[in-house]
């Protein structure tokens, strides 16, 4: 055995871990003194003094201005530069692609929007995934060279540490397509890949509507169905193989206790409740036309009662499901998300009193129930939001060399 090979190594990950934990604390706290990072750190002062020299030479940390003494030398503040490096974050949706490219703090300075149908495969859509990419790259107004990274949000299930989707029910075609080592092989960046509730809810929980909270739930009620994310304890939490959250597949048997109800209304969530499921049913009874979206049901609230009880039934199932979630994990915040919980105070007022309803009342009061707060690029963000963390984990002892990336979760409690 190599010792002296062995020490190298050693001592090798540890400068790059102790400099990861000072990066993020930097990050997370906004503005800090070299001395207060080696006292939350323990780590000595020419260690920590060594590592700030580092970054500010890569230009990740800046020297802001002068604080306020503590009993000796006014310290020299440090600000996380921002603006050090972008990120492209992507939403794959059943008939578009949404695309962004943010700073580091999820400010969005550009962004486009192509057509996309997910049910002609990945012959097809990995094509388009990577055109799309390619255009960001090139249109971007920070320049090529300064993005970093990738994050990819896609409307199903999948294996997060392969970046493979597992049998997506609305993606026909796409079981097991290694989006992840394509997208690697393609354009040398690190990627990350996820379902978009997930996505989305790392998203409202670091910038938005759940911003504050540290267990919180947010249902998706995208263009695709019904998903879930759940932050435990300020963590993303994604089950043995990724799946948990898909409450789209949850099954509800529910009596004639709602609007419009009868005791027959049995299926999954999904069917019942989703944004696809409400304009169909809506079209099915004449209340919209045959080429109407979502938005023309929505327009039609304020002016159509049988339109007002065909959502109020959605909520009812809705709420629910969001019921039997906080009698499970006792979270302090639901974020709803979605165009129909976001514009329709209607939707969101019909799940606040199922919930009450049909929640443990001792765990009801202690969860805010709010619509989500990002709006369209929801998902978009949170992909970018992945790959920025991901950019910035300690290492691990192993690492994927066919991957080329960081799998580590992180230390501190930020969503990953």
């Amino acid at each position: 055995m190599n010792r002296t090979g062995g020490l190298t190594a050693d001592l090798s990950l540890m400068r790059e871990l102790n400099r990861a934990l000072v990066l993020q604390l930097v990050r997370r706290e906004g503005r800090i003194s070299r001395a207060d990072i080696a006292k939350q750190t323990r780590l000595s002062r020419s260690t920590v003094s060594s590592i700030i020299t580092d970054l500010i030479e890569e230009r990740l940390v800046t020297e802001t201005g002068i604080g306020t003494s503590k009993g000796g030398r006014r310290p020299i503040i440090l600000e996380f530069n921002y603006q050090a490096s972008y990120i492209i974050g992507i939403e794959v949706g059943q008939t578009a692609i949404d695309a962004v490219i943010t700073d580091l703090n999820a400010r969005i300075c550009h962004r486009r929007q192509m057509p996309f149908d997910i049910i002609k495969g990945p012959k097809d859509g990995m094509p388009q995934i990577k055109a799309l990419i390619n255009m960001m790259l090139a249109e971007s107004p920070v320049g090529r060279g300064k993005i970093s990274a990738i994050g990819v949000g896609i409307p199903a299930p999948l294996n997060y540490r392969t970046g493979r989707t597992i049998a997506p029910p609305v993606m026909p075609g796409w079981d097991n397509v290694p989006i992840r080592e394509e997208l690697i092989q393609e354009f040398g960046l690190p990627v990350s890949v996820d379902n978009d509730a997930n996505l989305a809810s790392l998203a409202e929980f670091r910038w938005g509507a759940g911003q504050g909270a540290q267990n919180m739930i947010y249902v998706y009620m995208s263009s695709s169905g019904i998903g879930a994310g759940l932050i435990i304890d300020s963590h993303l939490f994604r089950g043995t193989i990724g799946s948990a959250g898909e409450i789209g597949h949850v099954t509800l048997n529910i009596a004639a206790d709602g609007p419009g109800l009868s005791p027959s209304n049995a299926g999954s969530l999904e069917t019942l409740a989703s944004q696809p499921s409400l304009v169909r049913m809506a079209r099915e009874q004449g209340l919209i036309g045959p080429h109407d979206t979502i938005d023309d049901l929505l327009a039609s609230i304020s002016h159509h009662a049988a339109v007002r009880q065909l959502l109020e039934q959605t909520a009812h199932y809705i709420g629910v499901a969001v019921a039997g979630i906080i009698n499970i994990l006792n979270p302090d915040r639901v974020v709803i998300g979605g165009r129909i919980p976001e514009t329709s105070a209607l939707f969101l007022d019909t799940i606040r009193n199922t919930v009450g309803q049909r929640g443990l009342s001792i765990a009801v009061q202690r969860a805010s129930i709010v619509a989500g707060a990002l709006g369209q690029h929801v998902v978009s963000l949170g992909a970018a939001a992945l790959a920025t963390e991901r950019l910035f984990a300690p290492p691990v002892l192993e690492r994927p060399a066919t991957l080329g990336i960081r799998t580590a979760a992180l230390s501190t409690p930020v969503a990953m």
